[in-house]
């Protein structure tokens, strides 16, 4: 009985083990994908200063990876040598915007990305 008890023991660590091993790698695989996005986020709050948008509480804007480009508020849109195309929904908010960045690139994309 003690036997089967730490046989099963045994088995559980192991299986949650690998769990969290194989959780660590696709964390540290799509990690330069996120730092993307939050690039994206940040750049749209400039965006939205520099060119004077108003928005009314509640609507939201959409901005292409395009437009951030053109107004060099972000370098590239690119990660390693996967190329991305993307978007920024900056939604108002009572005090301030509220941004949701949207990447598709061939190696990764976004969930609910729309094209």
């Amino acid at each position: 009985m003690k036997k089967m008890i730490i046989v099963w023991i045994f088995l559980a660590f192991c299986l949650f083990g690998s769990l969290f091993f194989i959780g660590i790698s696709i964390n540290n695989e799509y990690k330069p994908y996120r730092a993307l996005e939050a690039d994206m986020k940040e750049s749209a709050s400039i965006y939205i200063i520099m060119n004077e948008i108003k928005v009314k509480t509640g609507d939201k804007v959409k901005i292409k990876a395009n437009d951030l480009i053109k107004s060099k508020t972000i370098n590239a849109m690119s990660v390693k040598d996967d190329e991305c195309t993307g978007y920024v929904i900056a939604k108002k908010s009572l005090d301030d915007y509220e941004y949701e960045a949207f990447i598709k690139c061939e190696n990764y994309t976004t969930p609910d990305y729309d094209e």
